[in-house]
């Protein structure tokens, strides 16, 4: 969705996040990403047709992964 660079280590995507992520939403934030990459935006399989971010989405417009 271009919330942090792909080629980023994953502390640093964290980092990226973070910095333009209010502090009071980490907490929440956090598991409902996760929920989202399990259930919605699988590597596998992703489900674009159903997902309400796919306007947003580089994957869903053809362009590029799924990250």
């Amino acid at each position: 969705l271009g919330w942090a660079r792909r080629d980023r280590a994953a502390e640093q995507l964290r980092r990226d996040l973070e910095g333009w992520l209010p502090r009071r939403l980490w907490g929440s934030f956090t598991p409902l990403l996760a929920g989202f990459g399990q259930q919605i935006c699988k590597a596998s399989d992703p489900l674009c047709r159903t997902c309400l971010n796919a306007p947003l989405c580089p994957h869903a417009r053809g362009e590029g992964g799924a990250e």
